[in-house]
């Protein structure tokens, strides 16, 4: 290599230092030098059904999920759904998780995987539900998962992704899964009933599922996986400073209902 190739390698190589060293988040880049795996870890869902016009959401359902999803990190997914009382964050994606999981439309609803945990909890105070929750959680943890999923994306030069998501059956039998790609924005600015104050910050905002419905379906036989290379354009108005995308596996239990079976968090 001459001596002026040698200086623009280095000159490059500091570039790639300088404007690396900014980001803040992990970005799960997809090029050529990364082969996408599945992660094989079973992550419980820890689900809250709910509305900006709800007291005892503002007071104990979406305090409940936003301090575990801190405390606990990548080992849970947690998902707020806003779905009544004229809510500013519905969207049909969550509409549509509210139509095919809930029962009853009373709120708030917290549920770990696919079973309420709301009642007697929610008179049982927040500190109280959240260590009983998190015990709960970390059970659920030894849970064989039916399916895992990998999940990859990079940001092009707009508002668009690449990404590529698989879908692997852990079953010894053949399978159908739905897998949705959602977008989520922290930091959305909303009045709250029952928080303090009573206009607050709101986090793990469900922008909309990349499919639609609940999601891709997916049909698998024993121990087989399933890729999808995907383009992802979030909502127009999403800060994409604050965004990033679960990667959902869900199953059909029938008569339109479903039920919930792995995921994954990516961070752009």
């Amino acid at each position: 290599m001459t001596k002026r190739s040698n200086s623009i390698f280095a000159i490059f190589s500091i570039a790639i230092f300088f404007f690396g060293g900014c980001k803040e988040k992990v970005v799960d880049v997809n090029n050529d030098s990364v082969e996408l795996q599945v992660d094989r870890r079973y992550r419980p869902l820890l689900h809250h059904f709910g509305s900006t016009g709800c007291g005892g959401c503002g007071r104990w359902g979406i305090p409940l999920v936003n301090r575990l999803g801190d405390q606990m990190g990548d080992s849970i997914i947690p998902l707020i759904t806003h779905f009544k009382y004229n809510d500013p964050f519905i969207t049909a994606s969550s509409q549509r998780l509210e139509e095919t999981i809930l029962n009853a439309r009373y709120s708030p609803q917290v549920w770990i995987n696919n079973k309420d945990i709301t009642l007697p909890m929610l008179y049982s105070g927040l500190e109280a539900s959240i260590l009983t929750t998190q015990n709960m959680l970390r059970d659920s943890m030894k849970k064989e998962a039916k399916a895992f999923v990998g999940f990859q994306a990079i940001q092009l030069p707009s508002t668009r992704y690449d990404a590529e998501v698989m879908v692997e059956n852990n079953t010894d039998d053949s399978a159908t899964f739905f897998v949705e790609i959602y977008s989520m924005q922290d930091g959305l600015i909303a009045s709250q009933a029952g928080a303090d104050p009573y206009v607050s910050t709101h986090y793990r905002v469900n922008r909309g599922g990349h499919y639609g419905g609940m999601g891709k379906e997916i049909r698998l036989a024993a121990g087989e996986t399933s890729s999808d290379q995907i383009e992802i354009i979030p909502c127009w108005v999403c800060d994409a400073n604050a965004l990033y995308f679960y990667a959902i596996i869900w199953e059909e239990i029938g008569n339109d209902r479903f039920s919930y079976v792995n995921g994954k968090v990516i961070e752009l």
